[in-house]
């Protein structure tokens, strides 16, 4: 499934916002979808989330497209 060197690993999203990855949720054929949480400076997890790490930048700008469409979604954040 998803690369084991992600676990444990922190991400910052385009904001500077750090986030842990902590397992793999799921794979398809333009990425992976970990579990993760958003963590305070202090390194106190604050809320669960989940990120895709997309195999190339066609791909990211693909689903960064259709997270545009999607987000007047309440359910998407």
């Amino acid at each position: 499934m998803a690369a084991p060197r992600r676990i444990g690993r922190k991400l910052h999203a385009d904001d500077g916002a750090p986030y842990i990855v902590e397992g793999p949720i799921g794979q398809g054929g333009h990425g992976a979808v970990h579990s993760s949480h958003c963590i305070a400076s202090n390194g106190r997890r604050l809320r669960r989330v989940c990120i895709k790490v997309c195999k190339s930048r066609q791909d990211w700008h693909g689903e960064a497209f259709f997270g545009a469409l999607l987000s007047v979604d309440d359910r998407v954040g």
